[in-house]
């Protein structure tokens, strides 16, 4: 690395001798590594020195220099075999997830009896914790111990080496950590004028003689003769990096630092709890969010937590985290904010028992979907699932998905009529179709009358099944029909067939594993007059519980928005057939009706400002 790339720091070491230069590259052995303040308490006297000089200059570089709040437990040793040492502090800095980071160390240089001090503060460019030296790009700030900034630089790429005394201390490798490499300086201290660059060191400075530069993965050359009696070398000072681990403590000291005493007890009994708090502040960097959300987690398991140690588990709310961050970002009124997972919770228990229990529907209108949500499936229907899975290996099953054994938080209703006036004529006919022939012409054709997927008969030589001519035939009951739906395709049995109508459940099958939605879907048609209504009434659930109640929401409406492009296709493209011109048809789409929960009143129940008896048909 070239020298303009090393920051220099006065040493103010006197000489009083000089020799003739001679320096030359050769491996030098030094043990360096971390130890704890107690076992190497010879340095005490140091430290204190260094503490009194600065609170005798009231210094002001900052909070934590002040008072010199260090970390005694990862002090960095470079211990020399000329009997020299390095030694490396950092100053534990107050965290805050606002501000900027940097990192700060005391350094204390013992050499030939004489000691030296000065704070080197290391700030990112980006403003983010770094674990390597090898890694860091960005502004390197020397001080003396009075608080005034003696030298600043920039380091803008991976650094190799720098240049300390005798020695040039170098990256081993990618690792981070440091050898001692190059550089014997035979003269009874190690000054001189400039220290030497890749061209060697100038020769009219002050003091002993230059060191050698240390260029990029090459060496420098050999340093100049010095001046007279004067300062020696400015020097680096030794980088001594925090740890992620001993960051990620610091930051979750600081979290507990802001919890009250029974929170802080809570944690300190409940040890289980407490590495659960730590692990998921540190995946999300201790964001403010993720505290605040913790704060209100903590209170929760506290409420929950009676005499006898019974208590819930932490896998029971965890997958309500990002659902419970989100909404009290955007309702910041929620009253009682701990018991929010309390009533997610009752949420969900009312869906397991009720699944219309959210609906914004006004109640008459239920008995509607209600016969087709409790279908009664033929034994013929089942026996035909029972055979598939009779097939199946250990981890593979088939069965029937109904409202009840779906994931999703939420049940969809819908309906999509079109009135047809007048019918059309058959193909190459003058001949009306009978409302009976066109609804059989729908359902053979009605990869015609949909858009964006398609419905096939399940082909399968794997399980024997075949089911092109059963779908075809006048009675299509427990025909498998594949179909595809983007991003998730699924099958579903004919659960359901009479001249007016046919049924559509949902099915687990090994070929497409679950149906992204469980429910039945009944398409039909009826008579008003001359009239003829033809429709598609749905009631189904999403079938996935993503463990994350915000992705399974959003999820389960993407899923639902699909189903209705899907059905609306289905309406229009009835309607364009009947209106085809020349068909003799006449037809119009009647809007479509949905029911879905209403999301005003069960946000104002999950802020606590509504029961949940206000939830349900009204």
């Amino acid at each position: 690395m070239a020298h303009s790339n090393f920051c220099f720091l006065n040493f103010w070491m006197q000489r009083r001798t000089r020799r003739s230069a001679k320096a030359r590259q050769l491996k030098y052995s030094a043990n360096i590594g971390y130890k704890k303040l107690s076992e190497i308490t010879a340095i005490l006297p140091s430290i204190e020195r260094a503490k009194r000089q600065i609170r005798s200059n009231s210094i002001t570089l900052s909070k934590g220099i002040a008072e010199l709040n260090l970390d005694e437990n990862n002090i960095l040793v470079m211990d020399l075999a000329d009997n020299g040492r390095n030694i490396s502090i950092v100053v534990n800095q107050e965290y805050n997830p606002e501000s900027s980071y940097f990192v700060m160390n005391l350094n204390i240089i013992q050499h030939d009896g004489i000691e030296s001090y000065f704070i080197t503060k290391y700030i990112p460019a980006d403003g983010k914790p770094f674990y390597n030296y090898s890694e860091f790009i960005g502004t390197v700030e020397f001080y003396d111990l009075d608080g005034n900034l003696l030298s600043a630089s920039q380091q803008t790429g991976r650094h190799l080496a720098f240049i300390l005394g005798c020695y040039a201390y170098v990256i081993q490798d990618n690792t981070g950590t440091w050898m001692i490499q190059n550089i014997e300086c035979i003269c009874s201290a190690c000054g001189g004028g400039g220290a030497g660059g890749e061209t060697g060191g100038s020769d009219t400075g002050s003091g002993g003689y230059g060191n050698n530069g240390y260029g990029n993965n090459e060496n420098g050359g050999s340093g100049g003769s010095g001046g007279g009696d004067g300062s020696g070398n400015n020097t680096p000072g030794i980088p001594n990096i925090p740890s992620e681990d001993v960051q990620d403590q610091k930051k979750y000291s600081a979290f507990l630092g802001v919890l009250n005493t029974d929170q802080t007890l809570f944690l300190y009994l409940y040890s289980g709890y407490n590495t659960a708090v730590f692990n998921y502040l540190k995946e999300n960097n201790f964001r403010e969010t993720d505290v605040n959300l913790m704060k209100i987690v903590i209170n929760h398991l506290m409420a929950n937590t009676d005499d006898y140690g019974v208590h819930i588990l932490w896998e029971e709310i965890s997958p309500m985290f990002d659902f419970v961050k989100k909404f009290l970002q955007d309702n910041p009124d929620t009253i009682n904010k701990e018991q929010i997972f309390v009533r997610i919770k009752a949420l969900e228990v009312l869906l397991k028992q009720n699944p219309d229990g959210l609906l914004d529907i006004e109640c008459q209108e239920l008995p509607k979907w209600k016969d087709l949500a409790n279908h009664q499936i033929p034994q013929s229907v089942k026996n035909r699932v029972n055979q598939v899975n009779a097939q199946t290996g250990w981890f593979d099953s088939a069965s029937l998905q109904s409202i009840y054994t779906g994931g999703g938080p939420s049940l969809n209703m819908d309906l999509f009529p079109v009135k047809i006036n007048s019918l059309p004529n058959k193909p190459g006919t003058n001949t009306k179709y009978t409302p009976a022939e066109f609804f059989d012409y729908f359902r053979k054709n009605i990869n015609s009358f949909v858009y964006g997927s398609s419905f096939s008969p399940v082909d399968n030589t794997e399980y024997n099944i075949n089911d092109t001519a059963l779908w075809n035939s006048n009675n299509p009951l427990g025909a498998f029909i594949h179909i595809t739906i983007p991003g998730n395709d699924g099958t579903v049995i004919t659960s359901g067939f009479n001249s007016q109508a046919w049924v559509f459940t949902t099915v687990d099958i090994p070929w497409d594993d679950q149906h992204p939605v469980s429910g039945n879907r009944l398409f039909g048609y009826y008579m008003d007059g001359n009239s003829m209504y033809l429709y598609s009434r749905g009631v189904d659930r999403f079938t996935f519980n993503l463990l994350n109640y915000s992705a399974t929401w959003t999820a389960e409406g993407i899923g639902f928005n699909k189903a209705d492009d899907l059905w609306s296709s289905f309406q229009t493209k009835i309607a364009d057939y009947v209106n085809k011109p020349g068909s003799g048809g006449n037809a119009s789409i009647i809007p479509s009706v949905k029911y879905r929960p209403s999301w005003i009143n069960i946000r104002n129940y999950i802020k606590g400002k509504a029961t949940l008896n206000s939830l349900g048909c009204h």
